[in-house]
Protein backbone atom coordinates (compact mmCIF):
# COMPACT_ATOMS: atom_id res chain seq x y z
CA UNK A 1 0.00 0.00 0.00
CA UNK A 2 2.73 2.47 0.98
CA UNK A 3 4.77 1.54 -2.10
CA UNK A 4 1.85 2.20 -4.45
CA UNK A 5 1.12 5.57 -2.84
CA UNK A 6 4.83 6.47 -3.10
CA UNK A 7 5.01 5.56 -6.79
CA UNK A 8 1.70 7.29 -7.55
CA UNK A 9 2.76 10.34 -5.57
CA UNK A 10 -0.56 10.54 -3.75
CA UNK A 11 -1.53 9.35 -0.30
CA UNK A 12 -4.59 7.10 -0.47
CA UNK A 13 -4.12 6.23 -4.16
CA UNK A 14 -3.85 2.50 -3.41
CA UNK A 15 -7.17 2.40 -1.56
CA UNK A 16 -8.88 4.29 -4.40
CA UNK A 17 -7.65 1.70 -6.90
CA UNK A 18 -8.77 -1.19 -4.68
CA UNK A 19 -12.20 0.42 -4.30
CA UNK A 20 -12.39 0.77 -8.09
CA UNK A 21 -11.56 -2.92 -8.62
CA UNK A 22 -14.17 -3.83 -6.00
CA UNK A 23 -16.85 -1.74 -7.74
CA UNK A 24 -16.02 -3.10 -11.19
CA UNK A 25 -16.08 -6.71 -10.00
CA UNK A 26 -19.37 -6.23 -8.12
CA UNK A 27 -20.89 -4.88 -11.36
CA UNK A 28 -19.53 -7.86 -13.31
CA UNK A 29 -17.21 -5.65 -15.38
CA UNK A 30 -14.06 -7.35 -16.61
CA UNK A 31 -10.98 -5.13 -16.13
CA UNK A 32 -7.19 -5.20 -15.92
CA UNK A 33 -4.53 -4.49 -13.30
CA UNK A 34 -1.24 -3.52 -14.95
CA UNK A 35 1.86 -4.13 -12.82
CA UNK A 36 4.90 -2.07 -13.78
CA UNK A 37 8.01 -3.66 -12.18
CA UNK A 38 10.51 -1.11 -10.88
CA UNK A 39 13.05 -0.89 -8.06
CA UNK A 40 10.41 0.00 -5.50
CA UNK A 41 8.00 -2.90 -6.21
CA UNK A 42 9.81 -5.67 -8.12
CA UNK A 43 9.69 -8.05 -5.17
CA UNK A 44 5.91 -7.56 -4.83
CA UNK A 45 4.88 -9.17 -8.15
CA UNK A 46 3.84 -12.58 -6.78
CA UNK A 47 2.03 -11.11 -3.78
CA UNK A 48 0.21 -8.59 -5.98
CA UNK A 49 -0.87 -11.31 -8.42
CA UNK A 50 -2.20 -13.53 -5.61
CA UNK A 51 -4.07 -10.61 -4.05
CA UNK A 52 -5.74 -9.54 -7.30
CA UNK A 53 -6.71 -13.10 -8.30
CA UNK A 54 -8.08 -14.00 -4.86
CA UNK A 55 -10.11 -10.80 -4.34
CA UNK A 56 -11.08 -9.72 -7.86
CA UNK A 57 -11.84 -12.68 -10.16
CA UNK A 58 -12.88 -10.46 -13.09
CA UNK A 59 -9.57 -8.56 -13.04
CA UNK A 60 -6.84 -9.63 -15.44
CA UNK A 61 -3.28 -9.22 -14.07
CA UNK A 62 -0.68 -8.05 -16.59
CA UNK A 63 3.02 -7.35 -16.08
CA UNK A 64 4.08 -4.44 -18.29
CA UNK A 65 7.33 -2.79 -19.27
CA UNK A 66 8.11 0.82 -18.45
CA UNK A 67 7.28 3.29 -21.19
CA UNK A 68 9.80 6.10 -21.05
CA UNK A 69 7.79 9.28 -21.52
CA UNK A 70 6.45 11.96 -19.22
CA UNK A 71 7.82 11.85 -15.68
CA UNK A 72 9.41 8.42 -16.24
CA UNK A 73 12.10 10.10 -18.36
CA UNK A 74 13.04 12.37 -15.45
CA UNK A 75 12.84 9.59 -12.84
CA UNK A 76 14.68 6.91 -14.80
CA UNK A 77 17.36 6.22 -12.17
CA UNK A 78 14.74 5.92 -9.41
CA UNK A 79 12.52 3.51 -11.36
CA UNK A 80 14.70 1.32 -13.53
CA UNK A 81 15.58 -2.23 -12.46
CA UNK A 82 18.66 -2.48 -14.71
CA UNK A 83 20.54 0.18 -16.61
CA UNK A 84 21.85 -0.72 -20.05
CA UNK A 85 24.33 1.69 -21.63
Amino acid sequence: METYDLIAGAEGAYMEVIEGFKNLNECFVYNEAKFLPMKQNALDIAESYKFIKSHFPRTKFTICGVQYFGEAVHNLKKLELNTVN
